[in-house]
């Protein structure tokens, strides 16, 4: 019943809301990437002002990415597996504190735009983003405490 709460809590609600979301924005940003490193037309400043702000994006969707990897990952398999490599084990803690930053930074900045977003929307962010920060931050003592039983 853990398993069941951790997943409709944690990974489920970004998989289907936002998933998409940063998808789309990657292969959007990607496209936009090469299109600005491509184009003659732009001055030198302003190409490389234009190209830091798309690879910008692209780390930051990167990084929601890799924490709701983690994430899936962590509640879908024993603590123990994921502690018995440690080079797994930081991987995927490292992932979940990217994922839980950028999850964190976007709730900052739709709830603190106020009037600029309805309470619908605070409100469905709130779900897919608070949530499995929750559960991120739940498991990483779990995981140290698999390392450290494997470790003795």
């Amino acid at each position: 019943m853990r398993k069941l709460v951790e997943i409709v809590l944690g990974p489920l609600p970004p998989t289907l809301l936002i998933l998409p979301l940063v998808a789309g924005g990657l292969v959007g940003n990607i496209i936009a990437l090469f299109a600005i490193a491509g184009d003659p037309g732009f001055g030198n400043g302003n190409q490389a002002n234009a190209l830091g702000g798309v690879f910008w994006q692209i780390v930051t969707g990167l990084c929601v990415m890799a924490g709701l990897f983690a994430l899936w990952l962590v509640v879908l398999v024993d603590a123990r597996t994921i502690g018995s490599n440690r080079v797994t084990f930081a991987a995927t803690v490292t992932a979940l504190g990217l994922g839980a930053f950028q999850a964190v930074r976007w709730l900052q900045i739709v709830i603190s735009h106020d009037p600029g977003y309805p309470l619908t929307t605070k409100l469905l962010w709130i779900l897919a983003a608070a949530g499995p920060v929750l559960v991120a931050a739940g498991s990483v003592p779990r995981l140290v405490r698999a390392v450290r039983q494997g470790d003795t």
